[in-house]
């Protein structure tokens, strides 16, 4: 099995690509919110509409009270924002974050986004914002930067855009 990083640096090329499509995307009505803007059950309900947009029948979602409890009982590991169309949500990755004293852990598990807003690259822009933020966190911090995006399978080729892959092994006690 291999995990994707996020690589610690990009091309200016596609630093670019994806500064110009965030500018796009404001220019169309866009906008980022904190996720210290929205409740608990808030974020249960965004999740489930773009991650049932994005996924359709194709993947159960976690029912509305288990995601309310996780949303409420461990906002304090919640990282990053939700991107907004017209004032409807278009784009949530959850993002967990860990801290030690050297360094700073971030996971995407899953997320979710419209497909009627994916003209505008929303999952894109979301990534380069939620590292771009996450890269100044652990700068701020003068902490080690670690950014998983989760399994490589492929289907999911996209990541090597934004990760290496690495081998997870396996452990035998």
């Amino acid at each position: 099995k291999q995990n994707c990083l996020i690589k610690d640096t990009f091309s200016s090329k596609f630093g670019k690509n994806r500064r110009n499509e965030y500018q796009k995307f404001l220019r169309n009505g866009g906008s980022v919110k904190s996720l210290d803007e929205f409740s608990g059950d808030e974020l249960a309900q965004i999740y489930q509409s773009l991650f049932r947009s994005r996924f359709g029948d194709t993947l159960p979602c976690y029912p509305s009270d288990n995601l309310t409890d996780f949303f409420s009982h461990l906002r304090h590991l919640l990282y990053g924002c939700v991107l907004y169309v017209e004032n409807a949500p278009c784009a949530f990755d959850i993002v967990l974050k860990a801290e030690s004293r050297l360094n700073v852990y971030f996971d995407v598990p899953n997320g979710g986004v419209r497909k009627e807003c994916m003209n505008l690259s929303p999952g894109s822009i979301l990534m380069w914002l939620n590292v771009n933020n996450a890269k100044s966190y652990c700068q701020a911090k003068n902490k080690k930067f670690i950014f998983s995006i989760g399994a490589l399978r492929p289907e999911w080729e996209y990541k090597l855009r934004w990760a290496e892959p690495y081998f997870t092994g396996k452990s035998f006690c």
